[in-house]
């Protein structure tokens, strides 16, 4: 019965809600800077999420909302449902990591 009613829960929230429940926001921290990427692996890709100013890599970013400035997709709102409840997986990641990662990214959104 418990596995019922974890089911028509789960179909009840919302795409951010259930994104942030699931585990996929990821939080890059770079140390010793403490500096924080935020990822969350959505349905078909992985995209790079901020919140202050509210940016994602995800297409209904770029050209749904900001042709209605609407200032949040789904992977800001997961982002900020998974903040507020501590549900982000942290990677902890040395400072002389960060271009390497900024490259691996940069390549990534260049072949989408």
């Amino acid at each position: 019965m418990l596995n019922l009613f974890t089911k028509v829960k789960k179909v009840m929230m919302s795409k951010e809600e259930r994104l942030a429940l699931e585990g996929r926001v990821k939080i890059l921290r770079f140390y010793p800077s403490m500096k924080e990427l935020y990822i969350v692996v959505g349905r078909m890709n992985e995209y790079v999420v901020n919140l202050d100013p509210p940016f994602c890599t995800c297409e209904d970013f770029f050209f749904k909302l900001a042709q209605r400035k609407e200032k949040k997709c789904v992977h800001i709102k997961a982002l900020e449902i998974a903040l507020r409840n501590k549900s982000c997986e942290v990677f902890m990641l040395n400072d002389e990591e960060i271009d390497q990662i900024f490259k691996y990214l940069v390549l990534d959104l260049l072949k989408k």
